[in-house]
């Protein structure tokens, strides 16, 4: 509820020009839909469960790891949206992180399953707004 409701207001907030994107246009919607769960799932791991394991375990200091992936998933990948694609996938970002670090001292493959699963629902209603936009 936390990913959605964010990602909503931040949209009610800054309303987009409502533009599909070419890539909807090149690709049939099972590929999109099968691309977007891979590259989500993807990102939940390299910016979320490697920075922060890895500096738990070198460093002993999971923080570190916390600001590396935030730093690489919001200003890194998404550096080039504006304001309103900052501020979105800061909070993505923020909701899929605090959910790993809350469910990591019980189950690392809990934690992961949910930090994938949290991006992968974000996708799936990014995806029903493309589909519904076009």
């Amino acid at each position: 509820m936390a990913l959605i409701g964010g990602v909503v207001g931040f949209g009610f907030l800054w309303p987009g020009e409502g533009e599909t994107p070419d890539a909807m246009r090149r690709l049939g919607p099972f590929s999109l839909a099968a691309l977007g769960l891979l590259v989500t799932g993807l990102e939940a791991v390299i910016f979320t469960v490697v920075p922060i394991e890895l500096t738990r375990r070198l460093l002993k200091n999971s923080w570190i790891g916390v600001a590396v992936g935030g730093g690489g998933y919001v200003v890194g990948v998404h550096w080039d949206n504006g304001w309103l694609g900052l501020a979105t996938s800061g909070w993505i970002w923020s909701v899929v992180t605090t959910a790993y670090l809350l469910d990591r001292p019980a189950s690392f493959f809990r934690a992961c399953l949910q930090a994938i699963g949290l991006k992968w629902v974000f996708w799936i209603f990014a995806f029903s707004s493309l589909i519904a936009a076009s």
